[in-house]
């Protein structure tokens, strides 16, 4: 019943409708605008972390590489990384 009056007020108020219906809008505009920055957000940190997680296995890579005897050219050339990267391991 209090449901019905309020809207049978505010659809009896020209104004008070606008003022409603964009405040409606604002809430719906925030909202997306949240979420949409969540998403980036999100997609930027995935990114991140796949990147930082393949670094981590060049140097896994390197180490164990050096451990079965390959040169730090050799690792080089298989990996990607530096040969004064290499050689700080």
């Amino acid at each position: 019943m209090q449901a019905q009056q309020s809207l049978s007020n505010i659809s009896g108020n020209r104004d008070l409708w606008i003022a409603e219906y964009r405040k409606e809008l604002a809430e719906r505009d925030y909202r997306s605008g949240l979420e949409a920055a969540e998403n980036k957000g999100l997609k930027r940190g995935l990114a991140q972390g796949l990147s930082q997680g393949r670094n981590l296995q060049k140097f896994e890579t390197a180490k164990s590489a050096l451990n079965l005897g390959f040169t730090p050219e050799q690792i080089s050339l298989i990996t990607g990384l530096s040969e004064s990267e290499i050689q700080r391991l």
